[in-house]
């Protein structure tokens, strides 16, 4: 079996090695809109061997890309708060004040609250390490990003069994609310909407590239491109998930996105306490 299996796999390979030197190249999309290539096939040890155009080529990977999209699952959460909010109309019946009410089962201080926990969720992507602040002092950061990264998959009743998760949901109890939610009835239902976010973010990053005639080629969380492009494309990506995210700055091939507005007032507040000379 494990033989069967290897000798797959150099198949698979020597089609898409074939594929990239004959320049026979295929785009397709899966049912989350994520683009795949005969790249995604290409096995980790050969990627650095590649060329783009004839120039060095790097990979640019999101870091933490599913977590990025953490809140914006709150924010669609909100949004539907606010679609179903108590409405209130008023109208004149021969001379007498009435008032409509079409109720809803949204508790008051719902929205304040997740909206609190949704900004809450960002300041902690956006500062500092996420792996390491998940973490306890002195455990292992590689250890911990994998383990964050597996319960967010698991099924609920495995999940809570592992005290990383537990802690997760104890410091983001409405963001691990909808997860368990999403995870109810079959829990590889939360990647949907997580990969969704990524395949989205890669598009609009690519779009914005393409426009600028910066090549770029698609990866899952990754993109492809020619090293001497890459901070551009960096900033693009960060740009894009920022976007998606409904806030996010992450960290993309370690290059933290910051967007104008926040590096403008940071820059201004920098310059308010930064004495003038005489």
């Amino acid at each position: 079996m494990q033989l069967q299996r290897t000798d797959a796999k150099v198949a698979v390979t020597k089609r898409v090695v074939e594929a990239i030197d004959c320049r026979e190249h295929s785009v397709g999309f899966d049912k989350v809109g994520q683009v795949t290539t005969p790249l995604s096939s290409l096995p980790r040890e050969l990627k650095s061997d590649l060329l783009l155009e004839g120039e060095e080529a790097v990979f640019v990977d999101l870091s933490y890309a599913h977590h990025c999209f953490l809140p914006r699952l709150l924010n669609d959460r909100i949004d539907y708060h606010r679609r179903n909010a108590v409405w209130m109309g008023c109208f004149i019946l021969d001379g007498s004040f009435g008032a409509l009410f079409v109720a809803s089962n949204t508790r008051p201080g719902t929205v304040a609250r997740l909206e609190a926990e949704r900004l809450g969720l960002i300041e902690f992507l956006n500062t500092g390490d996420y792996y390491s602040k998940l973490g306890k002092d002195g455990e292992n950061r590689d250890s911990v990003k994998k383990l964050a990264n597996t319960v967010l998959n698991l099924t609920n009743q495995k999940a809570v069994r592992i005290p990383l998760y537990r802690s997760m949901r104890k410091r983001f109890p409405a963001t691990f609310g909808i997860v368990e939610d999403l995870k109810r009835k079959d829990h590889r239902n939360i990647s949907n909407p997580l990969r969704h976010y990524t395949a989205k973010s890669v598009e609009n990053a690519l779009l914005q590239l393409q426009f600028r005639g910066i090549l770029a080629i698609p990866q899952t969380d990754a993109l492809l491109c020619q090293r001497r492009h890459r901070e551009s494309v960096c900033r693009a990506l960060g740009a894009a998930v920022f976007k998606v995210s409904r806030g996010v700055s992450c960290r993309v091939d370690g290059i933290r996105y910051e967007h104008p507005e926040r590096q403008q007032k940071r820059l201004h507040s920098h310059k308010r306490t930064t004495p003038q000379n005489a």
